[in-house]
């Protein structure tokens, strides 16, 4: 087996812990979570109050960090139909901490409220009233951050579905020939159909993450719905569609019917945040890069990190 770099940086929950109490005061018990970005803890004070602990990667710039606290704490600032995690301040007063491993690597640490629910992964069945709920969400997060605007934001990233043609050097890592040449014939054809349209489509910093991990549902009067996302590791700025696009290719996956998932999808995300034409045209192609991303960067990673069990769950 490879060595890997995820392997190397592992954090454990021991030194988690103390970190949390060393920086924020805080004691209890600590779980381990999956991620891939940051290492993730859950922590449940003594007082019984929940928390969620994050400690990046070696390399993670400042810059990173502060734009989620500030993406966060925009938010948090608007009133929004659904719960997002805010920015905890350490005792001296800071949304984040710079710490040192015991390894002695600079890495960065942070504390944030802690959302209850379930995630979209464990509910069945996705009913209509679910999905759209998940529509809804995604229309939030677009709502409130149409105005929001930061240099962090404004970067070439992989899970990006505006540039999905960048993984066509990564075709080698599928090891099936017929997968390898389904993957192929889509690219081709966002090169063809969508590409072009891209380029008169709204912009904005957006979530860029609302798949079945970080999707959180409650029990309603009415049912489960969508009350929260978590994790704002992987937000950016390109088109705005792209956060429906996002929820729509993890919402279609397993469906007997995948494009009646997506427009349930859809009709939420414009009840609160209307289309445009011109973006409902590209959409099914959005939905079918980010599946490209998914399976391609899965099966690299497999490869490059075969540890991690997390990065190969598609």
């Amino acid at each position: 087996m490879l060595s890997t770099e995820y392997k190397s940086q592992l954090i454990s929950e021991q030194e988690a812990a103390s970190l949390a109490e060393e920086y924020y005061g805080l004691k209890g018990k600590l779980t381990s979570l999956d991620g891939e970005v940051d290492f993730n803890f859950r922590l449940v004070s003594e007082d019984g109050q929940a928390y969620a602990l994050k400690i990046s990667r070696v390399g993670t710039e400042r810059e990173e960090i502060a734009f989620q606290e500030k993406i966060m704490t925009h938010l948090s600032e608007q009133e929004l139909g659904i719960q997002l995690p805010e920015p905890i301040f350490s005792k001296e007063k800071n949304g984040y901490e710079k710490i040192q491993d015991q390894a002695g690597n600079h890495r960065w640490l942070r504390v944030q409220s802690w959302i209850d629910g379930r995630m979209m992964d464990e509910v069945n069945p996705q009913n209509s009233s679910v999905l759209n709920s998940w529509g809804r969400a995604c229309g939030y997060l677009s709502k409130g951050l149409k105005d929001f605007d930061h240099p962090a934001a404004h970067k070439y990233y992989k899970w990006d579905p505006s540039q999905v043609l960048s993984i066509q050097d990564s075709f080698s890592y599928i090891a099936d020939k017929e997968d390898r040449a389904l993957v192929a014939y889509f690219c081709s054809l966002i090169k063809e159909e969508a590409t072009p349209l891209l380029q008169i489509l709204r912009k904005s910093v957006y979530y860029n993450d609302a798949h079945m991990h970080n999707v959180l549902v409650q029990k309603t009067e009415t049912g489960p719905e969508v009350v929260g996302v978590i994790d704002f590791g992987d937000a950016l700025y390109t088109h705005t569609i792209n956060e429906l696009a996002i929820a729509c290719a993890y919402a279609c996956m397993g469906k007997e019917e995948p494009l009646v998932a997506a427009l349930e999808m859809a009709r939420g995300y414009h009840e609160i945040f209307p289309l445009k034409p011109s973006e409902l045209a590209v959409l099914y192609y959005q939905i079918a890069a980010r599946l490209l991303l998914t399976v391609v960067h899965a099966a690299e990673n497999a490869h490059k990190e075969p540890d991690n069990e997390y990065l190969q769950v598609s």
